[in-house]
C-alpha cells in the first residue's frame, strides 16, 4: 500500500511534485528520429516486349527522396504481372538515379507450365545511400514474348 503523506508532511509533498513537473517540462527533448516515407502506385496497366529495362507509360511509380545524412533505406515494390508465352520472365528493376540498382521483382514460366501465368508479387530490399537526393523509379522488361506490369507500387523509407 502506498504512502499517503500526513497533513503537516503535504507541503513538503506538494512543493517536491512541483519540482519533478517543472524538471520533466524542461528535461532536454529526445531527438526526432521519425523518418518520412513516401508511397505512389500507378494502377494502369503497362505492357513491354522491350528485352532492356524501359520506364513505363505513364511513368512510375517514381518518388524523390533526400537523406540529409547518409544511412539506410527500405524499398518495397510490388506489381502484378501477366505473362503470356513459355520460356518467358518479366523483371522489375529498381533504378536509382538512372542506374538500374537490381532486379526487385521477377515472374517467369518454364516449359511445361500453362502459357498464361500471373501473381501479384512484393519485394522489400535495405540500399544504403550516401547524404543526397535520390530518384527511386521501377523499370521492366521480359526475356521474350511481352508481359503485362498492372497495380505497381513503390514504397521507400529511410531509417
Amino acid at each position: 500500500m502506498p504512502d499517503i503523506p500526513l497533513p503537516e508532511d503535504l507541503s513538503t509533498y506538494i512543493r517536491g511534485m512541483e519540482s519533478r513537473i517543472r524538471a520533466l517540462e524542461t528535461a532536454p527533448r529526445a531527438e526526432n528520429t521519425s523518418q518520412p516515407w513516401r508511397f505512389q502506385s500507378v494502377e494502369t496497366t503497362f505492357t513491354t516486349s522491350s528485352l532492356t529495362y524501359v520506364d513505363s507509360s505513364p511513368a512510375g511509380p517514381s518518388i524523390t527522396l533526400t537523406l540529409p545524412n547518409a544511412g539506410n533505406v527500405l524499398v518495397t515494390a510490388g506489381a502484378y504481372i501477366g505473362l503470356n508465352s513459355v520460356n518467358q520472365t518479366a523483371l522489375v528493376s529498381l533504378d536509382i538515379n538512372g542506374t538500374n540498382y537490381f532486379d526487385i521483382l521477377a515472374l517467369g514460366i518454364s516449359s511445361g507450365i500453362a502459357v498464361t501465368t500471373s501473381a501479384n508479387i512484393t519485394s522489400t530490399r535495405v540500399v544504403s545511400l550516401a547524404a543526397g537526393t535520390y530518384v527511386f523509379k521501377l523499370k521492366y522488361k521480359v526475356t521474350a514474348s511481352n508481359a503485362n506490369f498492372s497495380a505497381r507500387a513503390l514504397t521507400v523509407q529511410p531509417f
